[in-house]
C-alpha cells in the first residue's frame, strides 16, 4: 500500500471562501489536466499502487502540513509515503524510481532545480558538484528540500521514536503526529523544516539520499537542461 500526499497552500488560499475539501476533490478529478502541478503528480502516482491512499493539506504552515501527513501515513498501515509540493510535476517513471530507492531506513529525496539559476535543492557532505552526479544513482546528502520525497515506514518510525518529545496531538480528533519536521533555531541560525528533519534523521541512524531523475519539473523548471519545456 502506498500513501501519497500533497501540500497545496496556494490552492487553499485561492478557495478560502469555498469548501476547500470539495474544491480539492473537484481539482483531483481533473487528473493530468489539473491546474495544480502537485495534483497532476498525484494522478501520476495512481499506476504505482491500486491501493493508493491520498492525503492533501491546504493549511498555511508547511511544517504543520508535513507533520499531519506524517501522522496520517504512520496510522495508515502503508509501507511507503510519497510526498509532493504543489509546484512539482513528476512522471510516473520518476516516482517509481524514487519509491524503489527508498528502502528500510533510507529516505530518498528528488534532487531538482531551484527557481533561480542552475542550483539544486540538495547539499552534499563534500560540496560535490551535483551537476556531475549520474542520473538515477542515489548519493548521500547533508540536507535537501522535501518538495518530492519518499519515506519508508521504518525510516520515519525510527526518526519519530528518536524524538518522542516532538510528538503532538491535534484537537479535536486528538490524533498523534510526529513533529520531526519542526524548524529550530540554534547558534543564531534558522534551520527550516527540511534541514531540521535531515539532521534528526542522521541522529536516528536513518540515511538521507538524493537522486537526479528525468521527468521532474519544479515551479516549471525542468531538471534536464536543454529540455524543450525549459
Amino acid at each position: 500500500m502506498l500513501f501519497a500526499s500533497c501540500f497545496a497552500y496556494a490552492f487553499g488560499k485561492q478557495h478560502a471562501t469555498d469548501d476547500v475539501n470539495e474544491a480539492v476533490a473537484r481539482e483531483l478529478e481533473r487528473g493530468h489536466t489539473s491546474s495544480v502541478a502537485g495534483f497532476r503528480t498525484l494522478f501520476c502516482m495512481r499506476p504505482l499502487d491500486e491501493r493508493l491512499l491520498l492525503h492533501t493539506d491546504c493549511s498555511t504552515l508547511i511544517t504543520r502540513a508535513r507533520c499531519r501527513a506524517a501522522g496520517a501515513f504512520l496510522r495508515s498501515g502503508a509501507e511507503n509515503w510519497l510526498t509532493v509540493d504543489d509546484d512539482v510535476d513528476a512522471s510516473t517513471d520518476a516516482l517509481a524510481r524514487l519509491r524503489e530507492l527508498a528502502v528500510e531506513r533510507v529516505v530518498t529525496i528528488a534532487a531538482m532545480r531551484l527557481r533561480k539559476g542552475r542550483a539544486w535543492n540538495v547539499w552534499t557532505f563534500d560540496d560535490a558538484d551535483v551537476d556531475a552526479m549520474p542520473w538515477g544513482v542515489p548519493f548521500p546528502v547533508r540536507h535537501a528540500g522535501l518538495a518530492l520525497a519518499c519515506f519508508p515506514r521504518r525510516a520515519l518510525n525510527d526518526v519519530a521514536r528518536a524524538f518522542p518529545d516532538l510528538t503532538w496531538s491535534e484537537r479535536p480528533a486528538n490524533l498523534p503526529n510526529p513533529g520531526v519536521f519542526v524548524e529550530r533555531i540554534a547558534g543564531g541560525e534558522w534551520y527550516g523544516e527540511d534541514v531540521a528533519f535531515c539532521e534528526r534523521a542522521r541522529r536516528a541512524g536513518v540515511h538521507v539520499m538524493a537522486v537526479k531523475l528525468e521527468g521532474i519539473a519544479h515551479a516549471g523548471i525542468p531538471n534536464v537542461v536543454g529540455s524543450p519545456h525549459e
